[in-house]
Order: C-alpha cells, then structure tokens, then sequence
C-alpha cells in the first residue's frame, strides 16, 4: 500500500504551524533519549529541516486503537540521521491534526551494515527512475 499522506505538507506544517501537531508525551520521551531533541519544537524543526534522511516508507496500517469514528491511515517510516537509525511514524485525525505517532532508534538491523545489502541505502539516495544518469 503507497504512503497516505503526502511528506512535503507535513513537513510545511512541521516548519510553519506548529500549533496544528501533536506530539505524545512518550514520543517527546524517545525523540529526547534517542536523538537528543529536547522538545516539540525541536522535534519539528528537525522534521521540517531535513532532519530525517534517506526515507523508506516502511508501511500504511489503520491506526490501532482508534477512537474517532472512522479509519484512519499511520504512515510508516525509516530514516537516517547522522550514524543513527530511525524510524517515524504519523497520521492525520478527522479534524485536520497531525499527531506524530512515533520517533524512536529503529530496532530492525540498520541496512548500512549488511555489506553489499549497503548499496539498498545508496540506491535509495538516487534520483527516482534508479540511475544517477537519469
């Protein structure tokens, strides 16, 4: 299943109107335990900078859980930054709120480590289409 939610308006929102996200106080936990981000503002900012490298859309699940009414997606993610292997996780209530689900260390082998299983992540710093020459 394709991602729900496009990045780029999260990001936007991340970088702009903060007011418009949640962020559970377990994820503030594991953002600060794991990548040193002190609070919502920096979880955001480092979302909206380009903080999360080399994306992988890991899945699309219903939310666990709910309590709204109706479906609702949560996009899955993992990511790079620095040294580190992350994972990011998020969706969108009815009522037009973004909630960050999840930013924690990733507990699936960091693909960087596995030899020639490495070249998964340069490849996935590729433009789209595969080839540098593209």
């Amino acid at each position: 299943m394709p991602p729900e939610y496009d990045l780029e308006i999260l990001f936007a929102i991340c970088g702009k109107t903060q007011e418009l996200i949640t962020i559970p106080s377990r994820v503030l936990n594991s953002a600060n335990e794991d990548f040193d981000l002190k609070d919502k503002t920096e979880i955001l900012d480092f979302i909206a900078t380009g903080g999360l490298e080399g994306l992988n859309h890991i899945n699309t699940r219903p939310l666990e859980k709910n309590s709204f009414g109706v479906e609702v997606s949560v996009d899955a993610y993992s990511f790079y930054t620095g040294d580190k292997y992350g994972y990011f996780a998020f969706y969108l209530t009815p009522n037009s709120d973004w909630v960050i689900k999840s930013l924690k260390r990733n507990t699936d082998p960091d693909p960087r480590n596995f030899g020639l299983g490495g070249l998964w992540y340069l490849r996935s710093q590729l433009p789209k289409g595969g080839t540098e020459n593209e």
